[in-house]
């Protein structure tokens, strides 16, 4: 038989051998056994040996592993962490974990080098990340139960994070007036926070100490001493490191208070008659009857000699206001005393009443600025005198023989109008809350309205006036020569009354003509000297001087007014143009209409031919219809 052997390297190694075979056993591989090379050697009898190498694949476990990268890194910001492992064979598996979840291994770059082995990992940093765990794990698929594993704790810098938190007592709800409060600021912060504030309301107004207002702060806490109502509120607070600061979401505090006087009602002026009643109605602020139980009113009078209890029965609650009903003494003094109200709950007594002085009533001012729109009058109402007010409007007939506006001017009721061309009151209506009067009920006619304001004290003294308003219909628009048949006429004297006024009327005609007649010829030199102007730069000036000319402090000439007028006759819609009405005595010059044609003494005087006159009329025929139906 042949003569077997087997070496390694110039050692040579103990074999089992039987008939044909011949193995080695390597009881114990070390890592240096790992790509050795065996040498098998065959010395058959009679012929030339033979020799065959085997090399030697070990399967290693890793050596080691480490962990590279720690360190202080900001929130947000990325940062690279790197696991070298060294021994394995073949190449292990490098597996990263924060707080025990694997980690994408889309974010890790493995290099081999040798029998280095190293893995990336690229990772953004998270504020919670912070203390957090990092772990390498280093495995051989050879070795399933054997790992090897490096770790470091990630340090994370970030702003605060404020939460704001009410430590005493503990629940908010149970807050009641007098009792005390401490509300904490913690901040998750890294590095730690070392500045804290407070601030209070929607505005986040900062909140500083206040012995006075039972307000301090210490540190991370804020001390409400003697709660009261206006600590009712929302509470932030904020807090700083070196990497910036944060405000925390916001703490509303509820607290349960006694009552009071609602803005605005503390202390009140009312307005009565000596002898007469007052009503006072109170409102409060306070917690709902849930919270801090119903509501209970109590009133009391002060005289000028005792206080009063107002009886429960003139006195009517509803919710969170009450009123209460009392008769004045009847005495003629400025101060007619004063009502007080005060409330209570389960909280307490009302600290301080609200408060009514009464005053004696007036009476109520005139209705001003009125005007006709469309078919409405509408005023402007003034004050009520301090007691509630209603409006009334009469409408007076005005006789087609009314008054020219010098004789108003000098015969002025306590009205405003002159009793004269005036009839008896054909309309009249009120309304309770504006002095506002619609007109479709109105016949067609001249008509003198009077707007006044009541009270309980009685009327304004003197009405808003709007003078010879005439009412038309669709119909009476329509009919030819209709725009004059409204105009005002000259008064008309009766046959016994002529003959005086007759005889004065014919002396002043001849002075008056004496006088035109002079003005004529010196109009006529004067104008001669000036060059004609076209046609349709007259008639430009002629439409220009078509104005509408409002209330002035004396009184117009009679002319062509803008006419309301009435569709269908009574119960029609109102078309009307807008009127003004005056308090004082001057009577009312309402869009008045000057279609006269004029030239200036220095400037612009001319003749005009008689086709220019007659187109002039036309013109101002048209623009009396334009200015009437606008």
């Amino acid at each position: 038989m042949p003569d077997i052997t087997w070496y390694h390297g110039n050692e040579r190694l103990s074999i089992a051998r039987d008939s044909f075979n011949c193995q080695v056993h390597i009881k114990s591989l070390s890592r240096e056994m790992s790509g050795a090379k065996l040498r098998c050697r065959v010395d058959p009898p009679l012929l030339q040996h033979l020799v065959k190498d085997v090399s030697l694949k070990v399967y290693l476990k890793p050596q080691y592993v480490r962990v590279t990268g720690s360190g202080a890194t900001r929130a947000g910001h990325e940062r690279s962490f790197v696991c070298t492992t060294r021994g394995s064979k073949p190449a292990p598996n490098i597996d990263w974990f924060i707080n025990a979840q694997k980690i994408d291994s889309g974010l890790t770059q493995v290099e081999v080098d040798g029998q280095l082995t190293r893995s990336i990992l690229t990772w953004r940093v998270r504020r919670e990340d912070s203390g957090r765990e990092l772990v390498c794990r280093v495995s051989n698929p050879w070795f399933p139960a054997y790992t090897l594993e490096d770790s470091i704790v990630l340090e994370v810098i970030y702003p605060p994070i404020p939460q704001i938190s009410l430590i005493e007592p503990r629940e908010s709800h149970q807050l009641r007036e007098d009792e005390d409060a401490v509300l904490l600021c913690s901040a998750d912060a890294s590095p730690p926070a070392f500045n804290f504030s407070f601030y209070k309301g929607f505005e986040d107004h900062l909140i500083r100490d206040d012995p006075v207002g039972g307000i301090s702060v210490e540190g991370q806490k804020l001390f409400l001493h003697g709660l009261r109502r206006h600590h009712s509120a929302r509470y932030r607070c904020r807090a700083w490191n070196s990497e910036g600061s944060g405000l925390s979401e916001a703490l509303s505090l509820n607290i349960l208070s006694r009552p009071e006087c609602s803005a605005g009602n503390v202390v009140q002026q009312i307005a009565g008659a000596p002898g007469g009643e007052v009503r006072a109605r109170c409102s409060v602020s306070a917690p709902s009857a849930r919270d801090a139980g119903p509501l209970k009113f109590y009133w009391t009078y002060n005289g000028t000699r005792d206080v009063l209890p107002i009886p429960v029965s003139n006195v009517t609650t509803m919710g969170s206001s009450s009123t209460a009903i009392h008769g004045l003494p009847n005495i003629d003094d400025e101060d007619l005393g004063w009502l007080a109200c005060w409330a209570r709950n389960d909280i307490g007594n009302q600290r301080e009443p609200c408060l009514f002085r009464i005053m004696p009533a007036g009476y109520p001012e005139s209705p001003s600025n009125c005007e006709i729109e469309n078919d409405i009058i509408r005023c402007e109402a003034g004050h009520d005198g301090g007691l509630p007010q209603w409006f009334v409007m009469e409408a007076l007939g005005v006789k087609q023989q009314e008054v020219q506006r010098n004789d108003l001017d000098s015969a002025m009721n306590d009205q405003g109008m002159s009793g004269r061309g005036l009839t008896e009151t054909v309309y009249k209506t009120s309304n309770d809350a504006t002095p506002q009067f619609p007109l479709d009920s109105l016949s067609p006619g001249r008509y003198t309205f009077l707007i006044y304001a009541v009270n309980p004290r009685g009327r304004s003294l003197q009405p808003a006036a709007l003078h010879s308003v005439p009412v038309r219909t669709m119909e009476d628009l329509d009919r030819p020569g209709s725009l004059q048949t409204m105009t005002p006429s000259p008064p008309q004297l009766s046959p016994q009354d002529n003959s005086v006024p007759l005889l004065v009327g014919a002396v002043l005609a001849l002075v008056m003509l004496t006088i035109l007649t002079t003005l004529c010829v010196t109009l006529v030199v004067m104008c001669k000297k000036k060059p004609r102007r076209t046609r349709d730069t007259e008639q430009n000036a002629l439409t220009r001087n078509v104005g509408v000319s409002m209330y002035s402090g004396t009184a117009l000439s009679p002319s062509i007014v803008p006419t309301v007028v009435v569709r269908g006759h009574r119960g029609s819609r109102v078309l009307a143009a807008r009127w003004s009405g005056v308090l004082d005595d001057t009577p009312l010059a309402v869009l008045a209409l000057d279609t006269r044609p004029h030239c200036k003494l220095e400037a612009d005087m001319e003749i005009h031919s008689e086709d220019d006159i007659q187109e002039t009329e036309f013109i101002r025929h048209e623009n009396m219809e334009t200015q009437t139906d606008s």
